[in-house]
This record gives C-alpha cells, structure tokens and sequence, in this order.
C-alpha cells in the first residue's frame, strides 16, 4: 500500500460502518509505504510502524542531463511557480507578493505555469492580465518544462494544500539550481530545508516578497546554493535509487 497525506484525514472524517469497514481493509495490507517519514502517521491507525516504511521520490531521467554548468542564472531575478493554480497551492500569495514587488519597484520576471482551478478562474487572470512581470502558461512537459526551470533562478511554492504529499516539483526546482521558497507542510522538510533557500510561514505574502527582494539584491551570493542543491538531488532522488529500495522493502 503507497499512500500520500489525506489518507488519515479521510479516515477520521467517517463514522461507523464505513469508517469499521476502511479500517478492517487497510489493515490486511502486509506493508505500506509513504513518500516522506513525515508522513508515516497516515498509516499508524492501521499497520505498525515497523510495518511502514518511507522512499522519497525521484526526479525523472529526462532532467539527468543538466549539469553544474547549466544551473548557475544569476542574470536578474527570475521567478517561477509551477503547480495548479490553487488556493492550496498558494498562488494567491504568490501573486500577492508579486504585487508587493510592484509596489517597491523591483525588477523581475516571473512565469507562472499549471492548470487554472476553474472556482478562481476569474480571480487569477485578475492578477495575471493587470501584470506584465508575469507570463503565464498552460501545463508543459519534456524540453519546455527544462526551458522553464533553466530560464528562472527563484521557485515558489508556499503550499498549505491538504491533500500535499512531497512536490516533486521542489526536486526538479533543486536539481536545475533554483532558491527554493516553500513552506513547512507535508514531506516537505524532508527533501527541502533552509539549506535549500526559505521555509516561510504560510498564508504569508510579505514574507515572500521580502524573501525575494533579499535574493534580488544578491543573486551572485546564491551561486553556491544553486550548485549545491543541484548535486544535492542530484546524488540522491535517482530513478533506480527509488526501484533499489521498494525491491528491498518487498523482499521484507
């Protein structure tokens, strides 16, 4: 059993029957497995801890290419936020923090790409319409979704969404050189810390704006963190390092 983070939310939120029948299920499974050991308490209600076991995830063979060399942008501040455009995904304080930049009249750039949540739809494209820092782009994949992480230096994601487990996202962000600023949710602190650039409060806009000025004032004092979280992911969220382990944990 591979679960993610909702999965003892949902458990409490039945009752009876149902909540009996889920629980009897989950149970039988022989070993489950989680994606952070942050998120090992998903499955206590139902298996023992030495029954549950953690493999982080990997980022995909098709970025193994990048090298040092390609990771180091310090040619201005360039942004980028790449997930859905959900509330829970924090695009709104992104947004937010991007208009606080405005008015401070500090020069960026910024590309925000994912699918539209349709609820905010009008909302968003408020935002996106009144600024032209921002360029904003459908889903991408393969070599634009590379372009992308080359072409910016700075990736936000201060996500408080429930159903967050680990953003492969931050991976891909960390293994092209991106400053990281993200938030204490979930997995995350698993595969990402102030090492890695700014874990800022949630629901908290200034905060990220005043994270992105202090980078913009200093891009080329971040070089070495580009180059470090490049070889840090690098060395270790490999394809075949996550096979390697789930073969050992089903030899178990």
């Amino acid at each position: 059993m591979y679960t993610g983070n909702y999965l003892k939310t949902q458990y409490k939120l039945l009752s009876g029957f149902k909540k009996k029948l889920f629980h009897y299920i989950l149970s039988k499974a022989d070993k489950g497995i989680v994606s952070s050991e942050l998120l090992k308490g998903n499955l206590t209600p139902f298996l023992n801890e030495d029954r549950i076991y953690w493999i982080p995830y990997f980022v995909e063979n098709t970025l193994k290419d990048i090298n040092e060399k390609d990771v180091v942008n310090i040619e201005g501040l360039n942004i980028l936020f790449l997930s859905n455009l959900m509330e829970g995904k924090g695009i709104f304080d992104v947004l937010e923090a991007l208009k606080i930049l405005d008015d401070k009249k500090i020069v960026y750039k910024a590309k925000i790409i994912g699918g539209i949540d349709l609820e905010y739809r009008n909302k968003i494209f408020s935002y996106l319409n009144s600024n032209p820092n921002i360029e904003y782009s459908k889903p991408v994949r393969g070599q634009e979704k590379i372009d992308a992480y080359l072409a910016s230096n700075v990736f936000i994601l201060p996500t408080y969404y429930k159903m967050e487990g680990q953003p492969i996202a931050l991976l891909e962000a960390m293994l092209t050189g991106h400053i990281i600023i993200t938030t204490d949710h979930a997995g995350i602190l698993d595969i990402c810390t102030n090492k890695n650039g700014y874990i800022v409060n949630k629901k908290d806009p200034e905060q990220i704006a005043e994270k992105l000025v202090e980078i913009g004032n200093d891009l080329e004092g971040y070089t070495d963190m580009m180059i470090k979280n490049h070889h840090y992911v690098k060395s270790n969220y490999k394809p075949e390092d996550f096979i390697n382990k789930l073969s050992e944990i089903l030899k178990k």
